[in-house]
C-alpha cells in the first residue's frame, strides 16, 4: 500500500495516495458534522461513531466507513500526543493485520486535527466490504473489495 503524509486545513495524517484527490479542504471541514448528523449509513453511534460515506478513489465512488473518535479527557490527549491518537493506532493495527495476511479491510487513511494540546477531531477510514468472503487480502483490488466500487 502506498501512503503519503497529508496536511490540509489543519488536518494531518497518512492517506492512501489514490484517496488524496477525494479529500478537499471543504470536504474535510464538513466531514465531522456530516458524520455526527448522518441519518443513513450509521453503523455505530456512541462516543465513537462509525458512518458510511462515499468517497471518490481513482474516479470511482466507494463506500467508506469513517470512524470518528469522540472527545476524551485532557490527560488522554496528552497520552495520545506521545503514543498516537486512536485513529492513528487503528490505522497502524489495520496495516499490521494486512501485512500479516489477516482478512481485514485495508486501511485508507487516518486524519487528526489538534487545537493546541487537545485533539479536536480524529478519524480512521476503511472501505466497506459487504460480503465476508471478499474480505481476504487477496480479494481486494484498488481501494475496496470488488463489490464496493461504482463508476463515477
Amino acid at each position: 500500500m502506498n501512503f503519503v503524509e497529508f496536511s490540509l486545513g489543519g488536518f494531518r495524517g497518512l492517506v492512501r495516495q489514490d484517496l488524496v484527490e477525494g479529500l478537499s479542504e471543504s470536504r474535510l471541514s464538513s466531514l465531522h458534522k456530516e458524520v455526527a448528523t448522518a441519518s443513513e449509513g450509521v453503523l455505530a453511534r456512541r462516543r465513537n461513531q462509525v458512518v458510511v460515506r462515499e468517497f471518490k478513489i481513482d474516479r470511482k465512488s466507494y463506500q467508506v466507513a469513517v470512524k470518528s473518535f469522540g472527545r476524551q479527557a485532557e490527560w488522554k490527549d496528552g497520552y495520545d500526543k506521545k503514543r498516537g491518537t486512536k485513529a492513528a493506532r487503528s490505522f497502524e493495527a489495520a496495516v499490521y493485520l494486512q501485512d500479516h495476511g489477516v482478512g481485514t479491510p485495508p486501511p485508507l487513511a487516518y486524519l487528526e486535527r489538534w487545537d493546541g494540546d487537545r485533539i479536536a477531531e480524529d478519524s480512521a477510514y476503511q472501505p466497506i466490504c459487504l460480503k465476508r468472503a471478499l474480505c481476504g487480502p487477496s480479494q481486494f483490488t484498488g481501494a475496496s473489495c470488488n463489490s464496493g466500487a461504482k463508476d463515477a
